[in-house]
């Protein structure tokens, strides 16, 4: 389904749609509906600070794996600015867990328990300082304000593949101490190949170059 709101097009995945559907009639599958919201609240967070900024995006798509923002380009944002963007969807997570917990206290009642914690665990997971998630995306940004590009790149890698080896070592511990608690471990797995692949990709591009300038 597409449409377009406020010159920004929108295009919502079929299987997205169905998803949502099928969780909300499924009894069991309340909590992958809150995580399925706390992550899109999380992007959202993201939009409202690029908008603050006064990049309007040229598309959003929101898909079975969450919502990719597609930015326009046509704003040149600084490293600070960029790293605000950032950030800002993990400090949404945090700022909801906060209130959440808060009505919790106040009401003492463990409904808000759950979306509590999955908000804080998103704003934790994406804090860290790999690469494709906002941690590693803001310690480049700030790496940039002083250091070259290049050299930034090269240090969130290696301080993503560090960051790596004990969050997959505690992976392997919760799966054999769960016996079937997988999902760190499949993360860590993802964000490994995630890694390699753009490694991989750099040292194409750099191959090229050098090809090029012969």
């Amino acid at each position: 389904m597409r449409f377009k709101l406020g010159g920004v097009r929108f295009h919502l995945s079929v299987f997205f749609a169905l998803g949502l559907c099928v969780i909300a009639l499924a009894e069991t599958a309340e909590n992958l509906l809150i995580v399925i919201v706390s992550s899109l609240i999380h992007e959202f967070g993201h939009l409202a600070v690029l908008l603050g900024y006064g990049e309007k995006p040229k598309a959003i798509h929101i898909g079975v794996f969450g919502m990719e923002i597609r930015r326009s380009g046509n704003l040149h944002l600084s490293y600070a600015q960029e790293c605000a963007v950032a950030l800002s969807g993990p400090a949404v997570n945090l700022l909801l867990c906060l209130i959440l917990f808060g009505f919790q206290i106040l009401f003492t009642s463990d409904f808000f328990l759950f979306p509590a914690l999955a908000n804080l665990a998103l704003a934790l997971l994406n804090l860290l300082p790999i690469t494709p998630l906002d941690g590693g995306r803001a310690l480049y940004f700030l790496l940039c304000r002083k250091k070259g590009e290049a050299q930034a790149q090269g240090i969130t890698e290696k301080t993503g593949m560090l960051t790596l080896f004990p969050l997959s070592a505690l992976g392997f511990y919760v799966l054999i101490q769960s016996g079937y608690n997988y999902s760190l471990l499949a993360v860590c797995v993802y964000l490994c190949l995630f890694l390699l692949l753009e490694k991989s990709e750099s040292f194409c591009g750099k191959s090229r170059q050098k090809i090029s300038h012969k």
